[in-house]
């Protein structure tokens, strides 16, 4: 079925611009307003390194690349060491990204400024994709993750896909807009998005899935993507959970309830789950269940990390898997 995958592949975690992620937590923020932080957490992220970081508190190593230059930069590396990553950034002469994130410690909401990163040339985007395509072997996962910094195209997105499936890898898209378009062009293993970022694949999605009838018309424009030759599609519902297709079906996914304190991050801790239970052999239904659950996890806690020893049993209890045309769940 097109849901296993071998045992023990490796995993390439692509995120082209990683960043310093600086936490404020700030007690009723008021904007226009001197406000005093609680506390603040710097911690290496960019999409990329948050599923990376996921990934190995799940049990699942994995090797990051993307671009990094200057103190953040060296910064970054120090984190993957720390983290115990595989390092195969491409060194760059601008300077990694410093994000914001301002937490609002009693509401859980989270307000996110995002630099834009360096401008990469022609010459290390080279560099890049001579660090990973010799590393990349048969039945590899290589997860492209997040936005490209300035000077790269969504042409990059593209050759990434076509390249890593030339050598056998299975190549899962988690970006947006016209890299994401480009990308599932290229017909990826699998693509990964929410529903906001599902509409720029031009479909005819609804804007909002309020019900049953809103759920199907989603599985229907993801099944077309399907017949496109994208193996595997899942779209995350935020609070309402995911739906993901394949040809064994279609499943939903509904999360556990909890409390959030900072969902920072949690759709790219749900790819990590995603990615570590396909990787591993498991089928479809599991591996968003597990997804859904280990999202959830990264919600309650006050940063974008799952810990060192997760738990997810009480979560994974807590959600509820439905197929929605034919299969059992699983």
């Amino acid at each position: 079925m097109i849901e296993h995958a071998p045992a023990r592949p490796s995993f390439h975690i692509v995120g082209a611009n990683p960043s310093m992620d600086r936490t404020v937590f700030v007690r009723d923020l008021a904007v226009g307003e001197v406000n005093r932080a609680e506390r603040a957490e710097p911690m290496a992220g960019g999409k990329g390194i948050i599923v990376a970081r996921a990934l190995q508190r799940l049990g699942t190593p994995s090797a990051v690349y993307g671009f990094v230059g200057g103190a953040t930069g060296r910064y970054i590396r120090d984190e993957c060491r720390l983290l115990r990553l595989t390092d195969h950034h491409t060194e760059v002469g601008g300077d990694t990204r410093i994000n914001a994130i301002i937490v609002d410690s009693r509401t859980g909401d989270a307000t996110v400024v995002n630099e834009p990163g360096p401008e990469i040339t022609p010459a290390e985007a080279e560099d890049f994709f001579e660090a990973l395509m010799p590393r990349v072997a048969r039945d590899d996962i290589v997860a492209l993750s997040g936005s490209l910094p300035r000077g790269l195209d969504a042409a990059f997105a593209a050759q990434l896909v076509r390249d890593a499936r030339e050598l056998g890898a299975r190549v899962v898209v988690d970006t947006s807009g016209r890299a994401l378009q480009e990308a599932a062009a290229a017909t990826p293993w699998a693509i990964k998005c929410n529903l906001e970022e599902f509409g720029a694949l031009g479909t005819d999605a609804p804007l909002v899935v309020r019900d049953d009838a809103d759920r199907r018309r989603l599985v229907s424009q993801m099944h077309g993507l399907r017949r496109q030759g994208v193996e595997i599609v899942v779209v995350t519902l935020g609070a309402g959970g995911a739906l993901a297709v394949s040809g064994a079906g279609a499943v939903w996914v509904r999360p556990p309830r909890i409390e959030v304190v900072n969902a920072t991050g949690s759709g790219d801790t749900f790819l990590a789950g995603l990615l570590h239970a396909l990787g591993h052999g498991r089928p479809l239904p599991e591996a968003v269940t597990l997804a859904v659950a280990a999202s959830a996890r990264n919600a309650q806690l006050p940063l974008p990390d799952l810990g060192p020893a997760p738990e997810l049993g009480s979560l994974l209890a807590g959600t509820a898997t439905e197929m929605l045309d034919g299969g059992p769940a699983a």
